[in-house]
């Protein structure tokens, strides 16, 4: 009966010590119920709490950042809705405009991604996450070349169009698509398609394009079937879908990429400044614990990781 019982306490997310103290003495003891206890009880409770406390490992300084960084998860989520209730949903004449209504678009979509990505790190599912990551990543490539290229709107909106009806790819003279150049049926004239390395270019931080090449593929080989991601789903060289990976690396990753999307959110033009001012109270305070996780870690003389670090300090800061 008694490990019938720990079952249903681990179902329900009872804090790890309290079952084990249950199994050492059988007792199931509440907040209310701890000061009844006759002082037997209670002395053989507190003994388990502690057996069970001297047994679990002492955190590293890592991996205590780490948990700062991930209590933040939540920080991020609310940060992309109080722009979208405060800024997007507000009544303005520059939300007519078309860059600004695209911008923010992406931002909605960073929202609903982040929202999966949260369930997905609760059920820690890490290697999902990264995959997620990689649309976060496009959006914020959609966001900085839009702000620094407006007119692009006009491509976009006749690629929207291509499902409409009314734009086609362009037809070279052997009858094949040019799937970069689209054509408006009714006027013929044509847009040009830009990929993500152009995107990138248009940025005003050089270490955005000292940084694509690097997460670009890195996000790219957990969407694409890829030999080097293989590890993840294998355990005593069998196939497993039960084994936990990346989780560490799915964290760090998405809250960086959070908070550069924020960043550019910030720094639109006629942006209240209480509205920017409460974003970057955020943004910086995430960006410190952040640049202390990735300075902190093993891995930080990686390229990737001096990369992230140099990006993450320009966070917060008018170029």
């Amino acid at each position: 009966m008694r490990r019938e019982i720990s079952v249903i306490m681990e179902r329900q997310g009872l804090d790890p010590a309290l079952v084990y103290a249950f199994n050492q003495t059988g007792l199931i003891v509440t907040e209310d119920s701890y000061n009844k206890l006759s002082s037997n009880n209670l002395k053989k409770w507190n003994k388990a709490i502690d057996a069970y406390q001297t047994k679990q490992p002492k955190k590293n300084k890592c991996e205590t950042i780490f948990e700062a960084l991930y209590e933040e998860i939540p920080s991020c989520l609310i940060a992309f809705g109080y722009f979208l209730e405060k800024e997007i949903n507000k009544s303005k004449p520059k939300t007519s405009s078309k860059p600004y209504d695209y911008i923010y678009f992406c931002a909605v979509k960073t929202f609903k991604t982040f929202k999966s990505i949260m369930y997905l790190l609760k059920e820690d599912v890490g290697d999902d996450v990264l995959l997620l990551s990689r649309s976060m990543y496009e959006n914020y490539l959609h966001i900085i070349y839009v702000k620094e290229t407006p007119d692009y709107i006009q491509n976009l909106y006749a690629q929207a169009g291509i499902k409409q009806g009314t734009h086609e790819y362009l037809k070279t003279s052997n009858g094949k698509e040019d799937r970069s150049i689209i054509v408006d049926r009714k006027t013929l004239k044509q847009y040009k398609l830009v990929g993500n390395f152009k995107m990138v270019s248009s940025s005003p931080y050089n270490e955005d394009k000292q940084l694509f090449d690097d997460i670009y593929s890195y996000l790219s080989s957990y969407i694409h079937p890829n030999l080097h991601t293989k590890i993840n789903y294998l355990e005593q060289n069998k196939y497993t879908y039960h084994l936990s990976s990346d989780f560490h690396e799915s964290v760090q990753n998405v809250i960086f990429l959070a908070l550069l999307i924020l960043d550019q959110l910030s720094s639109l033009d006629g942006i209240t400044p209480q509205i920017r001012d409460d974003l970057r109270t955020i943004i910086l305070r995430v960006q410190d614990k952040l640049l202390k996780l990735l300075s902190a870690k093993p891995a930080r003389s990686s390229k990737l990781a001096k990369l992230l670090i140099k990006r993450a300090k320009l966070l917060g800061k008018d170029i």
